[in-house]
This record gives structure tokens, sequence and C-alpha cells, in this order.
């Protein structure tokens, strides 16, 4: 009665203990995921998760199509990729709450990674594993850094991972009942995850069908003895409905992103080397050293002693369902990287759609030494807390860094340039983009729609000799060179420069063109104000257009009081007294928020490239429009031109 007693006693403690780490881990992570779901969506791989809120941020503006919008790619808009439930249900959430779209993207997707633990509850459940190993799964599962960070991100990786997990739940109760709801709900929930990510559904669904093959095998006793009407149908129904489905689906995107120059450019035989990669990368030093073992074990498994541990329980543990448990996780864990093996090695999000299931084979391999009928349990909860360090020691030193990043219009290129467009283009007008890959960045950031133009896009050279030819009916309203752009960027902007339509300024390290308005000229003048502001710069230095003058400063009508100018314009008197006006483009200031301790005041910068001027001497000054009123403002520099 004594044993019984202490033997009750040590598992009530390790199972409490257990636990009450769990929830600890998760209660971190989802103090991670609220904290800072504020922040903007710029911390890594900015171009895939703003590219996800912008359709989900169209949604909200146009409504649900399956032909959705991703305007970044020019006319006419629409470049799908995975069918957008995930996207949908951000833009209601957002729309019904009232939240920013941003914050709602990242906490929705948190949700779903929370979720997956509810279809892991019923899996181990029917495969009759001790509550522990839940626990010990919750634990790892919301402690490993990749989920910490990528588990709070604007991504649909948790949604189609949740979809995956869930049809897996059904798996094993057809497998087991052979009952046609379980097989129902399997392909049903099959075909989400297959659509919304379908490089996670299909790495799924194709081991599925090996493990229906092999149970197949083993209760039969043999190949030909499995192959039966019953089967074959089976087959039919779970593997080979959800494949078509899927294929269906890539089929009509394809259809859909030919009607755009661009999105031949996209489509899935155009990228079927770029997301199956080659034979010689499947045995790269690259994809198991630096993504298997850097990426995934290193820091999400605790390395050598996670590899132990679950070895160890495979080999060595008495229960052959612990055995197979085991054995499926790892393939699940490690398939996607042999049959997408490109995509894992250029992104390290991708590898959030399968470390769950490594991760679940560790949590095996733990709990089944904490539970009841093992020895040494005292010690494995040691090893446990262990891996828990493990993980958070590498989350601080890695991922936390960006999670805490912070990002504004003053150190942020997309921010800053984005701010530019949304203030001076018009919600109807477009813009075209040089240099900064495809990036959906500044397209959701400044709420228009555009086309980036990458590098490699074969058309490049006709889209900077005709941009507005890849807009539709949207009138061109700006234009962004960064100094990544290809070589015909500089002739371009000598041509913007010097078109009176046009008004350019360096803004965050690229150019950024809009057109010029010309309002206030004609406006009762004011002479020499005593103005807020600064004449900062008037000078050639650091312009890459030949012979151009770049003028750079600020103002405001009261900082204090938040009271922007309407328009400001660069002034230049020459020798003879006449005078010239050049509209400058406005942005915001950073410094200039702080120095009057407003954030977020607005543009109260200014800049402009002023081209080429006769030789001689000019007097630089500002005139700005406030209440229909042109202002002359006090501070001048003078620009000497020549000889």
């Amino acid at each position: 009665m004594l044993k019984l007693n202490v033997f009750l006693k040590e598992r009530i403690t390790i199972e409490l203990g257990v636990k009450l780490v769990a929830l600890l881990a998760f209660g971190f992570a989802a103090f991670v995921a609220l904290y800072y779901s504020g922040q903007p969506l710029l911390e890594q791989h900015a171009f895939r998760q703003t590219q996800t809120a912008l359709t989900s941020y169209w949604f909200i503006k146009d409504g649900f199509s399956l032909a959705y919008l991703t305007p970044v790619g020019g006319a006419p808009w629409t470049i799908p990729f995975e069918f957008p439930l995930y996207q949908y249900i951000v833009s209601v959430f957002s729309m019904l709450t009232g939240l920013d779209l941003g914050v709602v993207g990242r906490v929705t997707s948190f949700v779903f990674l929370a979720l997956c633990v509810l279809p892991a509850k019923s899996i181990c459940k029917k495969l009759s594993f001790d509550n522990v190993v839940l626990y010990v799964f919750v634990a790892l599962l919301f402690s490993t850094p990749i989920y910490l960070f990528w588990g709070r991100t604007f991504m649909m990786e948790t949604a189609a991972l949740f979809f995956a997990v869930v049809a897996i739940d059904y798996f094993v109760s057809f497998v087991r009942t052979r009952a046609k709801l379980d097989a129902g709900l399997f392909v049903f929930f099959i075909v989400l995850s297959v659509l919304q990510k379908a490089t996670t559904g299909f790495a799924v669904l194709a081991v599925m069908a090996f493990v229906f093959l092999f149970y197949e095998l083993h209760k039969n006793s043999g190949l030909f003895k499995s192959i039966t009407p019953q089967n074959i149908f089976w087959c039919l129904v779970l593997f080979a409905v959800p494949l078509a489905i899927g294929y269906g689906w890539t089929r009509y995107t394809d259809i859909v992103k030919v009607k755009s120059e661009f999105g031949t450019s996209i489509t899935s035989a155009a990228l079927s080397k770029w997301n199956w990669g080659t034979f010689d990368q499947r045995f790269s030093s690259k994809l198991y050293e630096d993504v298997l073992w850097g990426r995934v074990l290193k820091d999400n498994f605790s390395g050598f002693v996670g590899v132990l541990l679950v070895f160890a329980a495979l080999f060595c543990s008495r229960s052959g369902m612990l055995k197979r448990a085991i054995g499926v996780s790892l393939v699940l864990g490690l398939a996607p990287f042999l049959i997408f093996t490109n995509l894992h090695l250029i992104h390290n999000y991708y590898q959030s759609a399968n470390v769950l299931f490594l991760v679940f084979a560790l949590a095996l391999a733990v709990g089944e030494r904490l539970q009841a009928n093992q020895q040494g349990k005292g010690w494995f909860f040691c090893i446990f807390l262990a891996l828990m360090i493990n993980n958070y020691i590498a989350f601080a030193n890695g991922y936390f860094v960006n999670v805490k990043d912070t990002y504004t219009i003053g150190n942020s290129k997309d921010l800053g340039i984005a701010s530019v467009l949304k203030h001076s283009l018009r919600s109807d007008q477009a813009f075209v983009a040089f240099g900064n890959d495809w990036s959906s960045a500044l397209s959701y950031y400044s709420e228009r729609k555009s086309f980036t133009v990458p590098s490699w896009f074969k058309g490049y050279d006709a889209v900077v000799k005709n941009p507005s030819s890849f807009l539709g009916q949207a009138e061109l309203g700006g234009e962004v060179i960064c100094p990544d752009a290809r070589k015909p960027h500089v002739q371009h902007l000598s041509s913007l420069v010097a078109d009176p339509q046009w008004k350019v300024s360096e803004v965050a390290g690229c150019y950024v063109a809009v057109q010029k308005q010309q309002i206030g000229l004609d406006y009762p003048r004011v002479d020499t104000l005593d103005c807020e502001g600064s004449l900062d710069y008037v000078g050639t230095e650091g312009v890459e257009v030949e012979h151009a003058v770049r003028v750079r400063g600020w103002t405001t009508v009261s900082g204090k009081n938040n009271v922007l100018p309407d328009a400001v314009y660069v002034t230049l008197i020459d020798a003879a007294g006449a005078i010239s006006y050049h509209d400058a483009v406005q942005f915001p200031r950073v410094d200039v928020d702080e120095y009057f301790g407003v954030p977020n005041l607005g543009p109260s910068g200014f800049g402009v490239m002023i081209p080429s001027l006769p030789s001689g001497t000019y007097h630089v000054g500002i005139a700005r429009v406030v209440d229909k009123h042109l202002e002359f403002c006090q501070f001048q520099k003078v620009l000497q031109v020549g000889k």
C-alpha cells in the first residue's frame, strides 16, 4: 500500500508539473503573439506577409472573388496562388471587429496554431497515449522558436497545418472503423489543406497514402490480397479526389494568371523547377546542414539530444503503437524537405508546415518515459525541462530579436515610401516600382495598386519604356526607382526629372516620382513669413541624374498642433529677378516628429530634384500653400551653377 501511494504521488506530481509547464509555455507564446501583434509586417519575408495581407485588404474593399486581387503584378491585378480561405477569414474578422487588418491577421494565424492542439489531443486518445504525451507536445510546440515566430505572422501556413492535422485525426479513425463519415471528413479537411497551401496538404496526403498502403499490406499479409475493389474505391476517394481538386484549382489559377504578361511568368509550369528543386539539391550539404540541422533540429529539436531521445524510443520502446506513431511523425516531418526541396532551401518559413510533426515525435519519446510504468521519471522530467530551456535560449538569441524590432517611416524604406504614395496618389491611381523585387509591401502600406517589377521579369524594359500600358484602366500616379534597379532606371529617372508633369525626390534611399499638382500659385501672396522649418540641403551631391540639383528640407505651419501646409514649392530666383516654382514631394520626417513631440505628424518633409539649370547664381527659397494663401518663408540658400 505504501509503494502504491508513493507511485501515485509521483505520477500525479510529474503530470501536474508537465501540465503546468505546458500552460506556461502556451501563455508565453500567446503573450508574444498578442503583445507584438501591432508590429508592421516587415520583420522577415515581408514580401510574403504583405502579399497575403494585400489580398485580405482588397477583399475588404471589393468583396470575395475566386480570381481575387493581389494588385502587385499590374493589370488585371489578379495572380492567384492558394485558395484564399485564411485571407478571407482575416478580412471578415477585421471588418466585424474594426481592428487593424495586420493585427487580425497575426492573431488569426496564432489561433490556427493553437487549434492544432485539439486534433492532436484526439489522436493521442485514439492511439491510447497517456495525457502526459499531449502536455509535453503542447509545451514543446509553443516553445519552439519557429512557432513562437512564424506562428504569429500574417501567413496562411498555420491554417493549412491545422486542416492537415484535423485530416490526420479523421484518417486515424477511418483506418480503424472504415466509417464513411470519417472518410468524408478526412477528404474535406485534407482538401482544405491542399487548397490553402498545396505544399502542406500534398505532403501530408502523400504520406497518408503510403500509411494506408502499408497498413493494408500488413493487414492482408501481401500485396495481391490487398488489391480489392473496396480498397481501390477507398484509394480513389481518399487520395485521388483531393489530388484532382488540388490540380483543378492549380489549373484555374494558371488560366487566370496568363491574362497578364507578368502572370505568365509565375504559372505552375513556369515555377515547376522553383517549387520542386533539382535532384542534386536533394543530396546537397545545404539541405542537410543548413536547413535540416541549422534551421530545424539544432534550435527546435535540441540538436543531438532530441535526435537521441527519438531514436532511443523508436528502437528500444516495447510499444509497437508508439514506434509506429513516431515513425509516421518523422516521415511527415522530413518528407517535405525531399518533395519541395528548393522551397525549403530558399524560405525559412516553409519549415513551419512540418516541424510540428517532428515535435510530436519528440513528445512521444519524452512522454513515454514520463508515463506511470516507466522508471526514472524524475530524470526525464529534468530532461524535458532542459529541452524547454534550449528552445527559449535559441528563441532569445534568434527570432526574438526580429520580434522586438520596431519599424517606422524613419527606419523602413517600405513604410517611408508607402507614406509618400498614399499621401500623393488618389485612391484610383496606381504606381510602378523598380528595384524592390515584386514585394507587396509598398502596395499594401500605400493602399494603392501597383506593378512592382522584379528584375527577372522578361518585359522589364517594356515597363520602363511605357509603364502606363501595364496598368489597364488605372491612371499612372507615381513611380518608385530604387538603386538596385537595372541600368535603364538612370535614363528613365532623368526623363522623369526633366518632365514638367512629374516631381521627383529621393525618399528612404529610393527615388519617388509623383504627378505635379500646381495648386495655390494663383492664391494671394504673403511675403517673408517666419516659418517653422529648415532648408537643409541644396546641391548636386549624391544625385544620379547629371546636372540635376537636389533640394531637401522641412516645414510645418504649427508642429505642436499638427498643422501642415497643403503644398510646398521650392523657389528659384535668378540674377535677373525671375522666379520659378518647383513643386516638391512631401514626406514624413521622424526627426521633426520627435522635435515637436508629435508622433505621426505627417508629411512635414519635402524634397525635389530640379533638372539642369543655366549657369548663374540662384537664390533658393520656399513657398507653401496654407489656407488658400501662398506664403513665402524666410530661409534661403545660394546656389551657384556652372562658372
